[in-house]
Formats: structure tokens, sequence, C-alpha cells
């Protein structure tokens, strides 16, 4: 499709100027740069930056990237691993595949799956009504089994809080097994 545009460009520049073809068009540098590219015999269109000299392992950098200490907004030590595998990987994939392990790791970090039953219950105490009463009900974060009655006070007692939790534990363990 270039190479039709360029024919047809050459032929109209036999009546307009370069400037005047290319108004809103494309920039003058690029059409100059493609008929040079077409003239020496080369791809029109070619990939931006320097070309790589070292064949990329893609399987070794993925390891290595792995390796980083992943943060949730930044990594550690991109810059010296950019930079030693700048003959093979561009700055800007290797920033992405940077981001997408930073992304999978964030991703692990949500995923909490708590395998034994009692070992965290979720607590989320509410207020309710003219009273200001303190509601808390209590969930096994494992079994996903709810108390049915939840902890009603006026006030919220840490220490309460977890005898109740300890003593409706040890009963739903009996009842479990």
């Amino acid at each position: 499709m270039i190479p039709r545009i360029l024919e047809q460009l050459d032929r109209a520049h036999r009546e307009f100027c370069w400037k005047e073809l290319c108004y809103e068009l494309l920039p003058c540098a690029t059409l100059l740069r493609w008929r040079a590219r077409v003239k020496a015999g080369e791809p029109v269109l070619q990939k931006a930056g320097p070309k790589k000299k070292m064949p990329l392992d893609a399987e070794l950098i993925r390891t290595r990237i792995q390796q980083l200490d992943h943060g949730r907004r930044r990594t550690a030590g991109t810059t010296a691993l950019q930079v030693e595998w700048a003959d093979a990987i561009s700055r800007r994939r290797f920033q992405e595949l940077v981001a997408e392990e930073r992304d999978n790791r964030v991703d692990d970090m949500k995923r909490i799956q708590w395998l034994v039953p009692g070992a965290a219950w979720s607590i989320d105490t509410t207020e309710y009504g003219p009273d200001k009463i303190k509601i808390t009900p209590l969930r096994d974060l494992a079994s996903k089994y709810q108390l049915p009655t939840p902890l009603v006070e006026p006030r919220e007692n840490g220490d309460r809080i977890a005898l109740y939790v300890d003593s409706c534990s040890r009963r739903k363990v009996r009842r479990c097994f």
C-alpha cells in the first residue's frame, strides 16, 4: 500500500512541492524517509529504536524478572537488570514484562485462602439504633461458617469478643467432627 502511495505522490510531485502534497496528510520527513528506503531496497516500515545485537532468551529474562523484589507500585533492581539486557530487549518491552510480573504478584497477594477452620474469623462491628448498640457478627474464613447469633453489646469489649469467639469455635469444632 505504501509503495502505491509513493508512486502517486511522485506523479503529483511534478506539479506540486512536497510540502503542499504532504500538508495535513503526513509529515514530510516521513515521506522522504520512505522514499529513501524504497530506493535502497529496504523495508519501508521498520521497528523503532536501535537494533538488538544479542539473541533474546525470553525464559531467562522472565526468571530473572521473577527473582526481583516486587512491591505494589515499584520493583527494586529493574534498572541494573535492564542495563544488563539492553542489547537483547528494548526498554519498553522490558518494562512491560516487569509490570506484567508485578501485576501477577499483586493478584497473588490478594487471594488469601484459610485452610484450617477456626484459624481466622471475620469480625465486623456495626452500630445500630438510637442507642448505638454494637452488633458483632462472626464468620469463620476457612469454612465460611457464620455464627447464628451475633454478639450484641452496648459497647465493644475486646476480652468479651475473644471469649465469645473462643467458646463458639469450640462448639463448632465439636459439631464438625
